[in-house]
């Protein structure tokens, strides 16, 4: 709710304000909804409905011969398509940079970096999406990274998001609401082509 003095004599745009305010958190809901939702009252996250790939051999670290063993328990035929990305945590992204292929010495690291948007950073030659509401931890039972074909999630979003604004509900106290409604869905089209990697 909002004032009629604020409204009146505020220096910013407080509609605009409050529709961007709205549309962020929206935004970060939905986004939650869409990775890890339950499928009851929720979407079905594109976690939920990913099958696994490959499970930690030691916890609280990752492996090089590990994220292999993740990428090609993906049949060979969705990994070819250009919407195969890797999906994790910028945490997670930050122990990935610092596994090395080989030894120590005279290695590669699996990340490489991007020099400009027509050749974008890359692990072992993936791209990768960070989404900072997939596990962040490498704990036991996690689901930290996901990898495969991207379009195997189906997102549906009904209309645009819509903000209301109720003049008349609290009148007596000199009041303005405003109310925002989503309609959205999501859920796997395809589990074959997404799988996540699990801490031991």
């Amino acid at each position: 709710k909002s004032s009629t003095e604020l409204l009146q004599d505020s220096a910013i745009d407080i509609p605009g304000y409050i529709a961007d305010m709205f549309g962020s958190r929206v935004g970060r809901i939905l986004n939650s909804h869409l990775t890890t939702g339950t499928g009851t009252s929720q979407p079905s996250g594109i976690i939920t409905g990913a099958t696994l790939g490959k499970v930690a051999g030691s916890s609280g670290a990752i492996s090089f011969p590990e994220i292999i063993d993740l990428i090609h328990s993906v049949d060979v035929s969705y990994r070819r398509r250009p919407s195969v990305r890797f999906m994790f945590h910028d945490k997670i992204l930050a122990a990935l940079k610092k596994l090395v292929v080989a030894s120590t010495y005279n290695g590669r690291p699996m990340w490489s970096p991007g020099w400009d948007q027509t050749a974008p950073p890359t692990i072992d030659g993936y791209q990768y999406l960070i989404n900072n509401d997939m596990d962040s931890t490498l704990t036991t039972g996690k689901k930290m990274i996901l990898f495969g074909d991207m379009n195997a999630y189906g997102v549906r979003l009904v209309n645009q998001f819509r903000l209301l604004r109720l003049q008349e509900r609290y009148a007596e106290f000199d009041q303005t609401a405003w109310v925002g409604f989503m309609r959205a869905d999501g859920r796997i089209l395809n589990a074959s082509a997404l799988k996540y990697y699990s801490g031991t």
